[in-house]
């Protein structure tokens, strides 16, 4: 992780290091490609949020990342099925931040890890609902 950003523009980004982002303190939690994403300290929502890497980024010391977005489960439908029965073997449980990154994780868990052969398109015909427990 980390590691293109680093070499690519010479800053020291990695998980957990304290960052000032135009001003506001933040934590560095997620790796973004080419970009950070850094959760700052005062916002009420700990929302994730795509900075460059350079600019108007100030870098900081590393401490334990306790800003972390929250992780919701979802139940999720595979493309081929379309009844919400919970104990069928089709129904699955992701963790995300919202529906459609849930939808994304759906889709990724099919075509890499269960090895399906999946259009984009059924990306989209993949339904998520927060899981109620």
């Amino acid at each position: 992780m980390f590691e293109s950003v680093c070499q690519h523009y010479g800053v020291p980004a990695c998980l957990g290091r304290e960052v000032m982002a135009y001003g506001q303190p933040g934590i560095i939690v997620k790796d973004l490609g080419h970009h950070i994403g850094v959760a700052l300290v005062d916002d009420p929502r700990q929302q994730v949020r795509p900075y460059h890497p350079v600019d108007g980024m100030v870098y900081g010391g590393i401490t334990e990342p306790t800003v972390l977005p929250p992780q919701k489960s979802w139940r999720c439908l595979p493309p081929w099925t379309s009844c919400w029965i919970l104990d069928s073997a089709s129904v699955f449980t992701v963790t995300a931040e919202t529906r459609n990154k849930a939808r994304y994780q759906a889709f990724f868990y099919l075509t890499r890890q269960c090895e399906l052969s999946l259009e984009r398109e059924a990306l989209l015909d993949i339904r998520v609902r927060r899981a109620r427990y």
